[in-house]
């Protein structure tokens, strides 16, 4: 069956061979909800040619939403945390109250966690929630001297962690 613009692993994404594929968008939508404030999550394409690779990482504090897809929409309640989405590959938009953020391959948005959502155009896009006084906190530690490296995460997720970057 030809997939909806682009066939899944055509697209770019660092943690690809992570990702788990699905054509279900209930299915996606459990999955990404339990670490993004999720309302729903909208196929914007027929459910036969929908598609979507996603994997999440629930680390304290760190919410992390991995995912590629077909054309898809999910809306956000609002949430404590700031919010970062990074474009891999393909084109998504951040639509937040009267604002919206075109972005594209390599492109990344930062917002705070009022009701949001994301229109994925067949993209690869990650999604990472933080606390923006941890991470300041966290900032003065380094700059002070004061910071000492947590001890090493000994688990499948280090792999995850420490994947080389791409330049």
């Amino acid at each position: 069956m030809a997939f909806a613009n682009h066939a899944p692993g055509r697209l770019k994404h660092p943690l690809l061979s992570h990702l788990t594929s699905s054509r279900d968008p209930n299915t996606c939508a459990r999955k990404l909800g339990t670490v993004l404030p999720l309302r729903h999550l909208n196929a914007l394409t027929p459910h036969p040619e929908w598609w979507h690779q996603d994997e999440v990482i629930a680390l304290p504090q760190l919410p992390i939403a991995a995912n590629v897809g077909s054309p898809f929409c999910w809306e956000c309640n609002d949430h404590p945390l700031h919010w970062l989405v990074l474009v891999h590959d393909g084109h998504a938009t951040v639509e937040q109250g009267n604002q919206s953020h075109a972005l594209q391959q390599g492109d990344g948005v930062i917002f705070p966690g009022q009701p949001w959502a994301l229109v994925g155009q067949t993209s690869s896009t990650t999604t990472i929630g933080f606390d923006p006084l941890l991470l300041l906190s966290a900032a003065r530690s380094l700059a002070s001297g004061q910071w000492t490296p947590p001890p090493p995460v000994r688990s499948p997720l280090r792999e995850l962690l420490l994947l080389p970057t791409r330049t």
